[in-house]
C-alpha cells in the first residue's frame, strides 16, 4: 500500500503542476473530455477533482465553478454535434434532404423532456443520451424545439456533478 503522506514528488513535477501551462492544459483537457460520449465510463469530474486539488484552498471553489461551466459548454457542443451529424448523415448515403418531423409526432409531444433527464443520468444509463440524439437527428426533430431541452439537461448534469464533486472535496 502506498502512503501518500510520505510520497516524495520530484521538484520539476511539483513546479509543472503548479504552473500556468498545466492549468491551461488542464482546462483544455476538461473541455475536450467533456465532449466525449457517455459510453466512455470515466466522468469528467475525475479530471476536475485533480485540477481543483492542485489549486490553493482559497481558489478551489471559484476554479471548480469555472471547470463546471466549461464542462457544461463542452457537453452541449458534443450533443449539438451528434444531433447535427445524425441529421445530415443520410445525405452521404442517399444524396437527398429529409423533411423535418411533423409537430404532431409523438416525439415532439412527449419525447423532448427526456433530453433534460438523459444527460443527468448518463453515468448510470450509458449511451442513452447519444442514442436519443441520434434518433432525434435522424428523424429531423426541429432544432428550435430540442435545443432548450439540451441546454437545461447539460446545466442539470453540470450542477449535479459539481455538487457531488464539491461535497466530496468538502468545498460546500
Amino acid at each position: 500500500m502506498i502512503d501518500l503522506n510520505n510520497l516524495v514528488i520530484p521538484q520539476w513535477l511539483d513546479e509543472f503542476t503548479h504552473s500556468v501551462v498545466f492549468e491551461k492544459l488542464g482546462v483544455l483537457i476538461t473541455f475536450l473530455y467533456s465532449m466525449t460520449p457517455s459510453f466512455i465510463p470515466i466522468p469528467t469530474e475525475y479530471f476536475m477533482w485533480i485540477l481543483i486539488s492542485l489549486q490553493d484552498k482559497t481558489q478551489q471553489f471559484e476554479y471548480g465553478i469555472m471547470l463546471v461551466i466549461i464542462a457544461i459548454i463542452g457537453g452541449f457542443i458534443a450533443d449539438f454535434l451528434i444531433l447535427i451529424g445524425a441529421r445530415n448523415i443520410h445525405r452521404l448515403k442517399k444524396g437527398w434532404k429529409k423533411h423535418e418531423m411533423k409537430e404532431s409526432h409523438f416525439y415532439h409531444k412527449y419525447g423532448l423532456p427526456f433530453f433534460m433527464i438523459t444527460p443527468s443520468v448518463s453515468f448510470l444509463l450509458i449511451g442513452l443520451n447519444e442514442g436519443l440524439l441520434i434518433y432525434a437527428g435522424h428523424h429531423h426533430v426541429k432544432l428550435e424545439k430540442i435545443l432548450p431541452y439540451l441546454v437545461i439537461g447539460e446545466i442539470m448534469r453540470g450542477m449535479i456533478g459539481g455538487i457531488i464533486l464539491f461535497r466530496f472535496m468538502g468545498l460546500i
